[in-house]
Parts: C-alpha cells; structure tokens; sequence
C-alpha cells in the first residue's frame, strides 16, 4: 500500500513538474513575441529588432548642469535604420510608455542622417535594447534612444554642434536625447513645407538650413538704420532674426575666432569676434565716428518690414540692430547671405591711403570684400602663379576727389591724365612709385569702386 502512495506522489509530481515546464515556456515565448515598440504603427518585437543590423558601442551623457552619467556599453538598431524613408522636411517623434504624462523628444532629420562631418562628431543615434549585456525585458529601463559619438562622450558641446537651430530644438542638456522606456516612434511628414537649403553654416561642424528653418531659428528684433560714407541713411527698417553668437556657439566653441560670410554671388566679408558681439563704431550723420558706447546686437535677419526670405531678396542680411537709433556702418551689413564660416582668429591690419594732409583708412575686411566682389576683383596669372586682388586704381580713387552722391568711389581720369605720382610703401619700409598714367591703365568701363575696401598684408599708400 505505502508503495503504491509513493508511486501515485511520483507521478503528480511528474506532471506537475511538466505542466510548469510548459507554462513558463509559454510565458518565456510571449515576453518574445509581444510587441516592444510601436514604429510608424506598426509593432515590433524584440526579435524583430535583432534581426536588424545592429550598432553598439560605449557612450555617456551630460546634463544641463554639465553632470556625466555612468559610461555603459549599450547595443541597439540605428534610428536611420527603422525611419529609412525619413525626408529632409520630416520630424521623428520618440515618446516613451508613461501613458499619464508621457515624455516626447523631436529629432530632426539631420540628427537621424548625419553628415559626415556631424558623424565624426555625434555618431550615430540608436534605439538600444541592451545596456552592460543586460537585455529587455530584463534591462528595465530599456528600449532606450542613446546616440553614440566616436569617443562615447555626449557632451552639451556635441549637443550644440549637430543639432538643428530651430527653436523647437533649443536645449542645453544633451541628456534630453536619451529618452528611456521608449514606446512609440513616429515619422512626422512634410514639417518643414520648404526644404531649399538658404543658409550654410560651417565651423567644427557643418549645417544646412531651409528657409523655413531660418524663420524658426530665433525671434530677435528690433530696427537698424546705416549710413554710408556719402552721409546716405537708410532705414530706419524693422528687422527679424537670429543672433549671430547663437549661430557661432552651434558650430564653434572657442572664444578667439573670425567670421567670415559670404554671399549667393561670392562677396565675402569678414568680422571680427568684436563686431559679432555688437562692438562696431556708432558713427554721426557725418559719417564721424563718435565716443557713444555702441548698442548694437548683430543678427542675420530673415525678415524686412514684414518681408521674409525668399521674398525679401536682399536676405537673409547681417544687420545691427540699435534700441537707441544709432547709425552703423552700411558696409558692415552684408546682404544675401549664403553661407556662413567660423574660422580661426586672424590677425588685423589697416591700408593707410593718403593726400597730402588727407588720410583714409581702409580695414582688412574691406579690402577683402572688394577683392571677392565680382565688379572689382581682378587676377592675372604670371609663370604660372595666379594673383587675385584689388586693381591698385580702384584703391586710388578712395583719395583722388571722384567721390559722386550716389555711394561709390569714382576714379578720377581727369586728374590723372594731369599727371601725379603713386607710392605704395611696405611696413618694412620698402616702396615704390607708379605714374598715374601706368595707375589708370587698368581701368574699366565701370570706373568705380564700392565704399567698401580689404587685404592680407599692411601697407602704407601715399598719393603725392
């Protein structure tokens, strides 16, 4: 009797040892083929995922008060790699599981698709469904968005340089990215109605922008009014636009640099740090300049008296903005503005011209712009060496009295057919002398020059 008892507990325990067997095999088999996440409204299980080509790698975060978090090695599916279709014009939505009040972080398309310069800079951004070997469902934190620069340092820093200037991404914490428990990914089409890139910004990185994305950049405004060196004023005009520091500290992260912008034809202006932080001459209605500390904020406008790129075609325009009224420079605004370059700092000089006891200066960024303007720039080849600058009458005519109402220099042929004597002297103190004559051969049909003037070495002209 006992041994059938004991052969009756054997078998129930068999059985139930079989019926838990097959109960945790169906539990173990739905964690696999339950949806994970939801991308474009379609599930996906975590088989799914893995059977993608897969990205990992090491990589950290830094909030916004400049905090790391943990390095971890995480392994995930590209986001590039569940959106392919993704446009220029699109946005991606990630939102996480929090159905009460979820959390939701946009990425732009050229967070998703970096550039090759960005990708050396952010890496690629990934959905990870494993961090230190730990998987979902186990890594209860996951799936999670990680983006993975080539050192694994998310840094504010790498924030900045590759993420879009549109206001709907203005974060400083390059932890906002990293968005845990993800639950839903979403392609929002057609974002950014107009996809034309209107502006490049160069520095570390590279940006292009459309000019819908020039109008979201930023909501700077006030009005500008300039002056030229004839004593014509314009404006005062009403503009809209984007600070030019916030443009530079996207691209670059150094304090010494030298701007340099150049517009759809190729005319090329150059600013110093000083003159992108405000800091230009507030000139009299004289042209003088005056001992009044200057206002101004510097802006790339997008926006005229209401009118906006790509209507306004004298935009988008560097413009200094003055809450007193204050009259700037009408050479510094540089208008049509396609692209945008943070260099290095450069080293300054000025070209002294002068007559008899009148001098004018002409600054290094000046003489640049006129040697890039298409009207005035010239180049000869010689032995095979090319020479690009500014014909030496167009310099002349600053000093030679052709000076007409309407803004330009005009060389003076006159004068010059009398007959007068053209000294041009290096900083060493080395010189020499060119007839009027030789000067006014060069001259063109135009016979004139913009108030503007620039160039890469100093030197001191006397006109006698």
């Amino acid at each position: 009797m006992a041994d059938e008892r004991s052969n009756h507990f054997v078998v129930l325990t068999m059985v139930s040892i079989l019926l838990l067997s097959v109960l945790a095999a169906g539990c173990i088999e739905d964690e696999t083929e339950d949806g994970l996440i939801t991308v474009e409204g379609e599930e996906m299980t975590l088989e799914d995922l893995k059977e993608m080509e897969t990205v990992e790698g090491e990589a950290r975060y830094q909030n916004r008060f400049y905090n790391w978090n943990e390095k971890s090695e995480y392994e995930g599916v590209a986001l590039s790699t569940l959106v392919p279709d993704m446009e220029r014009s699109d946005l991606l939505e990630v939102k996480d599981s929090d159905s009460d009040d979820p959390y939701i972080q946009e990425f732009s398309y050229r967070q998703i698709f970096p550039c090759d310069t960005n990708r050396e800079i952010q890496g690629e951004i990934i959905l990870a469904y494993s961090k230190d070997g730990v998987t979902v469902p186990e890594w209860e934190r996951g799936p999670m968005i990680v983006v993975m620069p080539p050192d694994g340092d998310f840094s504010s820093d790498v924030l900045n340089m590759t993420k879009s200037l549109d206001s709907r991404f203005d974060t400083d914490s390059a932890g906002s990215l990293w968005v845990y428990d993800v639950d839903e990914i979403t392609l929002k089409e057609n974002v950014y109605s107009d996809t034309e890139t209107a502006l490049t910004l160069e520095g570390t990185t590279l940006h292009d922008y459309s000019f819908e994305e020039l109008r979201n950049m930023g909501s700077a405004e006030g009005e500008g009014k300039r002056i030229r060196s004839t004593g014509s004023v314009s404006g005062p005009n009403t503009y809209r636009g984007v600070h030019i520091t916030d443009l530079v500290s996207n691209v670059y992260s150094g304090t010494n640099y030298t701007l340099e912008v150049e517009a759809r034809d190729g005319y090329t202006m150059t600013y110093p740090r000083e003159h992108v932080e405000g800091n230009v001459p507030v000139l009299d209605e004289d042209y003088d300049e005056t001992d009044i500390e200057p206002d101004f904020e510097a802006i790339l406008a997008y926006e005229e008296d209401g009118e906006q790129v790509p209507d306004w075609d004298r935009g988008p325009r560097i413009a200094f903005l003055s809450h007193e009224g204050h009259l700037s420079e009408a050479g510094l605004w540089a208008r049509e503005v396609r692209y945008i370059r943070v260099l290095p700092e450069q080293a300054d000089w000025t070209l002294e011209l002068v007559k008899g006891s009148e001098t004018v200066e002409i600054s290094k960024q000046y003489f640049e712009s006129t040697a890039t303007c298409y009207f005035h720039r010239a180049e000869y080849e010689d032995e095979g060496d090319i020479y690009a600058g500014v014909p030496l009458w167009e310099i002349v005519a600053a000093v030679d009295g052709g000076d007409p109402p309407d803004g330009h220099y005009m060389y003076n042929t006159v004068l010059s057919e009398l007959g007068y004597n053209v000294t041009v002297e290096a900083e060493d103190g080395s010189s020499a002398d060119f007839p009027s004559q030789q000067v006014s051969g060069s001259v063109g049909q135009r016979g004139q020059v913009y108030t503007g003037v620039t160039g890469a070495s100093r030197l001191d002209t006397g006109v006698g």
